[in-house]
């Protein structure tokens, strides 16, 4: 397929870079090479998840360890102090946190923080912090009273100590993502009402940027999560289960370029938090207690993408999926896009689609299709 030829150029690319290397240090190819698939258990209570540039923090029974996946296949204690719940990363600095809101921001170095500082965010007295991400200088935090009442959204400036808070929803449930500097991703679920709110936000000017359109078919996201590589945006729905499982991408700039694609299955069991990191996925599995770090994340056998123009009626697809799914093993994956950008990829037989939708219910042959279709008997008739 497509996404496997990919991979196997980039390894080839990579090879060819390293044999062409005359100078230079081992460890330029050490991080240029891919990270491995792997399953870490973070075990114990209250297990959180955080990846800096290179490593991955994740914290049990209130430890924090630390894992450099292109040299170790285990991780070595990284803190021990306080009863560390919540990490949270912006590539560089790392903050551990505790359930009531004490601990510490700082770089991580060989043997511990390099310049720490004592992290004490506003959390009232008697409730538990239940979210934290770093975005430039502010921490932003969710908390909620002991007895899982609705969670409340702060934001505390981490030079002068000041706090904001701001609660969209009064009966909501919510979880956060970093964004890359100024930026966060925010998602609310009204627990009483089904609405959904999810939208990005920039601390700096402390108002909403852009609104991400959820589909009144999504009963919640599992997890959000941006990969700045790609400069995307993701959210897992896990809602019709291992075999419902979709994957949501947005250009985080324009909220009606969107993808619903299949992830793979390893990443869709229970996630509660997603990372990435060197190209590879990095999930938090919290009711097991195990971290995946996935490079493929997306499914891949019998995988058919189709253009869909943006006003199209979509849900006729629902249906054909499901028969060929179940019929073929054969995976639709929908690109909803401007009839424009269509007309342009299709004029340039542009090679990331291999079906194009139109016209109701008609999967239209009479543009370039680069998967062969002998694979596909269905499809194929």
């Amino acid at each position: 397929m497509k996404r496997m030829l990919a991979l196997i150029l980039t390894a080839v690319l990579l090879m060819a870079g390293a044999c062409g290397k005359k100078n230079g240090s081992g460890d330029e190819h050490e991080k240029s090479a891919p990270i491995p698939d792997m399953t870490v258990s973070a075990g114990g209570l209250w297990p959180d998840l955080a990846v800096t540039e290179e490593e991955i923090f994740w914290c049990g029974d209130g430890r924090v360890f630390r894992l450099d996946p292109r040299k170790d296949g285990e991780g070595t204690l990284f803190y021990e102090g306080t009863y560390i719940t919540k990490l949270a990363s912006d590539g560089e600095r790392m903050a551990v946190c505790s359930a009531d809101g004490e601990g510490i921001v700082g770089v991580p170095g060989e043997e511990g923080f390099k310049d720490p500082a004592d992290l004490r965010l506003p959390v009232p007295e008697g409730c538990m912090l239940s979210g934290l991400v770093l975005a430039g200088d502010t921490a932003v935090f969710l908390w909620r009273p002991a007895e899982n009442g609705p969670d409340r959204l702060g934001f505390y400036n981490l030079a002068s100590g000041d706090f904001i808070e701001d609660t969209p929803m009064e009966n909501g449930s919510c979880i956060l993502a970093a964004g890359g500097g100024e930026r966060i991703f925010v998602y609310w679920q009204d627990r009483s009402g089904g609405t959904n709110l999810l939208y990005s936000f920039n601390v700096h000017s402390m108002k909403r940027e852009r609104d991400f359109t959820v589909s009144a078919k999504v009963k919640a996201f599992n997890a959000i999560g941006y990969d700045p590589a790609l400069d995307r945006f993701y959210a897992l729905d896990q809602s019709g289960g291992a075999s419902g499982s979709f994957l949501y991408v947005w250009n985080p700039e324009d909220p009606k370029d969107v993808e619903k694609i299949e992830p793979h299955d390893a990443i869709r069991q229970g996630p509660t938090k997603l990372l990435f990191l060197g190209g590879s996925a990095v999930v938090l599995h919290g009711a097991d207690g195990k971290i995946t770090v996935c490079r493929d994340y997306l499914a891949e056998e019998g995988n058919v993408t189709v253009l869909v123009p943006m006003g199209e009626r979509e849900y006729y697809l629902d249906s054909i999926a499901y028969v060929v799914r179940r019929d073929h093993g054969v995976r639709l994956t929908v690109k909803r896009m401007k009839e424009e950008v269509i007309n342009t990829k299709l004029l340039a037989q542009d090679d990331d689609f291999d079906l194009y939708f139109a016209n109701g219910r008609m999967l239209n042959l009479n543009y370039p299709v680069w998967e062969p279709l002998e694979d596909f008997p269905l499809i194929q008739e």
